[in-house]
């Protein structure tokens, strides 16, 4: 039971995970992607075809892993996991913008540089800046759950502030 519980709090996109916890889970997730890719192409290509739709049933299900997870890093930055929307337009966008380029070059080339500069700014948020110290309106701090940090210094408090 307490197996199935912790697989569940990877589909669970409240509170808060610290940067560390967060780039541990997504070596896991593009592992666990890759090892269920190639299981899947080397099934289908003996003949096992019902092995591919299971992979990507589990590849589907590995991708709303990382976007719950990708929330709960957002949350320790004290952002809202509605960052995902525009990041998700950008990304849409980027697949009609072929058709787009022939007859709006500039202008689908200023979207795709905007979009490209959003993409890189939430990447640096989410795998390098630290989350937020202390609780956030999101939760506690995942790095110090107990609160024994200083609120603003992020050290161990020392006994003389008690």
């Amino acid at each position: 039971m307490e197996g199935l519980l912790k697989l569940l709090r990877w589909f669970d996109p409240r509170g808060r995970m610290s940067r560390n916890a967060y780039l541990r889970l997504v070596l896991r997730l593009v592992v666990l992607s890759a090892a269920t890719m190639v299981a899947g192409i080397w099934l289908a290509t003996m003949g096992i075809r019902f092995a591919g739709y299971i992979a990507v049933l589990a590849i589907a299900l590995v991708w709303l892993s990382s976007l719950a997870q990708f929330v709960r890093r957002l949350h320790d930055r004290n952002l809202s996991g509605w960052w995902l929307v525009p990041s998700g337009l950008f990304t849409i966008f980027s697949y009609a913008a072929e058709a787009l380029l022939r007859h709006y070059p500039i202008t689908t080339a200023c979207v795709m540089l905007i979009g490209l500069v959003f993409q890189l700014w939430l990447m640096i948020e989410t795998l390098f800046r630290r989350g937020t110290t202390g609780p956030n309106r999101y939760g506690p701090d995942p790095r110090d759950p107990v609160g024994i940090t200083d609120e603003g210094q992020g050290e161990l408090a020392s006994p003389e502030a008690a």
